[in-house]
């Protein structure tokens, strides 16, 4: 009876199918590039009148073109920034949901730009986003989102990426 037991926990021990040995390819330098990278979020506060921050993500890749002329591809999401809750203390009205949609609505009333900048602290690029509204699972906006992309050549987008940074900035029509 014990070597039945054996002969089971070794057999069940093999694979069932031969495993492939892992490549060993080093990735070339357009590959490197095109890994995307999940920048340091930012908050901000986008309005004096308003106690609320607005967080900043940013998830950067870049993919090769013709000529050298490559596509820096972007995506970027802006949401409130959510206080801690604790059970003791309610969510303020700052955070209801009809609170939440309408200063997103009024962050989507500005013009957001994204400043690109090398270690040197030049600016590669600045770009206007243009944003689309996120909405949660009651069709409430929630966040604005954007994906896209812009030229820029390697050479800049390996600068922002090795010592660089980036930074968001609006320009908003004063309230009425």
């Amino acid at each position: 009876m014990n070597r039945a037991l054996g002969f089971a926990l070794i057999a069940f021990s093999i694979p069932a199918f031969p495993q492939a040995p892992k490549a060993t390819h080093q990735l070339t330098k357009n590959e490197r590039l095109a890994i995307p990278i999940k920048w340091n979020a930012t908050s901000q506060r986008m309005f004096k009148d308003s106690e609320v921050n607005m967080t900043f993500n940013l998830s950067t890749s870049w993919i090769p073109g013709p000529d050298h002329k490559g596509m820096l591809r972007y995506k970027m999401e802006v949401a409130p920034q959510k206080p801690p809750v604790y059970k003791e203390q309610p969510i303020s009205n700052l955070y209801s949901p009809d609170a939440i949609e309408k200063l997103v609505n009024r962050a989507h009333n500005c013009v957001i730009s994204v400043d690109f900048y090398d270690a040197d602290e030049f600016i590669l690029r600045r770009i206007d986003i243009p944003f689309s509204f996120g909405v949660d699972s009651s069709a409430k906006i929630v966040a604005l989102i954007a994906n896209d992309f812009t030229q820029m050549d390697a050479g800049d987008y390996k600068k922002l990426v090795d010592k660089g940074h980036w930074a968001v900035s609006w320009n908003c029509d004063p309230l009425p």
